[in-house]
């Protein structure tokens, strides 16, 4: 018996107007706030993050503390500058201790009673750029505190009043990014809990990624997470194995509310960034929509305890998840990732195709996965679209970046539906079901521009791995492009195999469009799959259909193939639009 293939499709749109309006300029490539590697041969590295990262402590009033500020990422650096910002009404500036492991820091401290200082240093050695390993203490603040709100303070980095620099020993411009410090009064330092923010389309499944920072000597936590059951409809919460114990309250899922519990006899101490868990959605919101990820105390109040009995407080920086695209109108980037099979202890690795890939001058975006329940191998290149680079500094945390620029000529390529970008290779730590791989803007926000430098819309279709499952249905997508004509023109529109068609021996499906926009005249039927039989007794109303049948022989296709024309008369007023949209679509394979 033949096997039921799913059918997937991209809705297309006729565009009756009599004149184009450029799009407004766009930035042509920007450098995202992300650490960057290659594993390509093919690749240019892009520089990683200038890190610095403050401390946090606690004391009370009447003590002296002191917060060390650690840099990462102090590669052949030539100079830096920087600002560092808290709160004067609370603490007394007192001293700074250089260790002397960057020699000649120099710093301004006229600023201090505004809660200010400024922190600059050049390469007086050779000027060439120096090195220092990560982790490096650059130097200490150290505060008197003299006063209380009840709530920590922070130590944090900024432009103002001295503006960020970072440059490079080649003299190019370094990214800078920050970790701020809390300095904790009369009490525990607070726990932090973070929720990744991402751009997901509707019907894609996504996980937020919750991580820790100041979780020290803790003995149990309960808090409440919140979100838009309009948008967000719950999937499931997948532990990442740091905490032994950890439960989740998913009763009033319906209503937007989970509840976190853990506790443990004993204290806890992990590292800043630990990922806790993770939460997975399917998106169910429309296009534009969103929904915060909040930690409250709604239902389940706060609680957070430590080994000195101390009630912690809870700061809960908040995700969300943005609804972008809509339908794909046939011309979006689109990314593709599949869903293979695994078993625990299998390395599988998940192809990534392209659609819409048209004259694109560069792009970027993130990958996400659960990195308790995968472990990051490889990045295998396929070599088909050149100088591709990914950012895998971040896989601990289940974050990947894929960055293009075109650095041929600068003036934008085009491949085929389906080029295979690469494949991503991972060992299976546990899990069952799909475990999903997602696209989304972060850490690396999505960026894709066109060889005209105007912006163009992203999508993407979510892909996993399928651990101890059966292979998925085999999928065949097809699409068909945009198309912008005046009244009175005649227009074909090719209809292509863009994937999938392997082994495959039917297919049908029906279009619909409107048919006082365009009027059907013709299929045009270059011969490519025999027997392709077209139904057009509806084309006055604005319904075609098509089918194929080979006899339960499984054919090839290759990817992009076009197997016919879709021909109309444009008879509406300029200014309206007809889409055609695909439904009612089967296929079989020759199994």
């Amino acid at each position: 018996m033949n096997n039921l293939i799913t059918t997937l499709v991209t809705s297309l749109a006729l565009l009756v107007t009599m004149s184009i309006e450029a799009n407004p300029s766009f930035p042509l490539f920007t450098i995202p706030n992300a650490d960057h590697t290659t594993t390509s041969n093919h690749g240019e590295n892009l520089m990683d993050d200038f890190i610095v990262s403050a401390s946090s402590t606690s004391g009370d009033v009447g003590d002296n503390v002191c917060v060390d500020v650690t840099v990462e990422n102090f590669d052949n650096i030539l100079s830096f500058q920087f600002s560092i910002n808290f709160d004067e009404t609370l603490l007394g500036f007192t001293e700074i201790i250089d260790p002397g492991n960057v020699p000649d820091l120099n710093f301004g401290t006229s600023g201090v009673a505004n809660g200010d200082i400024s922190i600059l240093w050049f390469d007086e050695d050779d000027a060439m750029g120096e090195t220092f390993p990560d982790g490096t203490v650059l130097f200490q603040l150290c505060f008197d505190i003299i006063n209380t709100n009840g709530n920590p303070t922070t130590i944090s980095f900024s432009g103002n009043p001295t503006s960020i620099e970072i440059v490079d020993g080649n003299e190019m411009p370094v990214p800078f990014a920050s970790n701020s410090g809390i300095i904790a009064i009369g009490g525990a330092i607070p726990l932090n809990v973070s929720a990744t923010t991402v751009s997901a389309s509707t019907g894609d499944n996504v996980c937020l990624d919750i991580t820790a920072n100041n979780f020290i000597d803790l003995t149990s936590f309960q808090y409440s997470m919140n979100f838009d059951p309009a948008v967000l409809m719950f999937d499931q919460t997948m532990n990442s194995g740091a905490l032994t114990g950890l439960t989740f309250n998913t009763g009033g899922a319906g209503s937007g509310n989970l509840v976190a519990n853990w506790n443990s006899a004993n204290g806890v101490s992990l590292p800043n960034g630990t990922s806790l868990y993770q939460v997975c959605f399917n998106v169910i919101g429309a296009a534009g929509t969103s929904s915060s990820f909040t930690f409250s105390g709604n239902p389940t109040p706060i609680m957070v305890t430590n080994t000195g009995g101390d009630v912690v407080q809870l700061i809960g920086t908040s995700g969300a998840v943005n609804v972008s695209g809509g339908t794909n109108t046939g011309t979006d980037f689109t990314v593709i990732a599949a869903t293979p099979v695994g078993n625990i202890g299998d390395q599988v690795c998940v192809d990534v195709t392209v659609e819409n890939f048209d004259n694109i001058l560069s792009f970027q975006y993130s990958m996400n996965f659960n990195s308790s329940l995968l472990q990051f191998d490889e990045i295998i290149d396929a070599g088909n679209v050149p100088d591709l680079t990914f950012g895998v500094n971040n896989v601990a945390n289940g974050n990947i970046s894929v960055l293009w620029f075109d650095e041929d000529d600068a003036m934008g390529e085009t491949f085929p539906d389906g080029t295979l970008l690469y494949q991503v290779c991972f060992t299976v730590l546990g899990g069952s079901g799909i475990v999903p791989i997602t696209f989304s803007g972060n850490p690396t926000p999505i960026e894709v521009t066109d060889g005209n430098e105007d912006p163009v819309v992203f999508d993407s279709v979510s892909g996993g791995i399928n651990v101890g499952g059966t292979p998925p249905a085999a999928s065949v997508r097809f699409s068909a492009p945009v198309v912008t004509a005046a009244n009175g023109a005649n227009i074909c529109l090719d209809i292509k195999a863009v994937n999938g068609f392997t082994n495959i021996a039917s297919f049908q499906y029906n279009l619909t469009f409107n048919a006082s926009i365009v009027n059907f005249t013709q299929n045009i039927n270059p011969n490519v799959l025999p027997n392709l039989t077209f139904n057009n007794s509806g084309a006055a109303n604005g319904n075609l259909s098509v089918s194929w049948n080979n006899n339960g022989t499984g054919m090839n296709l290759p990817n992009g193939t076009t197997i016919y024309q879709l021909c109309f008369n444009v008879v509406g007023a300029p200014g309206t639009s007809s889409s055609v949209t695909f439904s009612g679509g089967m296929a079989t394979d020759g199994n």
